[in-house]
């Protein structure tokens, strides 16, 4: 029984070890490559952020527009 148990220890400190290892690469590779896949996709987001920001102020102005249309519409109506 003594063998048993010293052997289930044995392939759980093996497993760990593994996945230290795993862990300590997958760590590695995102410090080595991470900075150089972020700058590759950084610009397209910024100029997606760059059109939505421009598409709302598009709706904006069509909006202000509209309104003083309907502002005007309504004062001649009232006199």
């Amino acid at each position: 029984m003594r063998t048993a148990a010293s052997h289930t220890r044995g392939g759980v400190r093996i497993s760990l070890a593994l996945l230290g290892w795993a862990l300590t690469t997958l760590i590695v590779l995102a410090a080595v490559f991470g900075p150089t896949l972020i700058v590759h996709r950084l610009p397209p987001l910024i100029e997606l952020r760059h059109q939505v920001l421009m598409i709302d102020r598009e709706f904006e102005r069509w909006a202000v527009g509209t309104r003083t249309s309907w502002s005007q519409t309504e004062a001649s109506r009232d006199v």
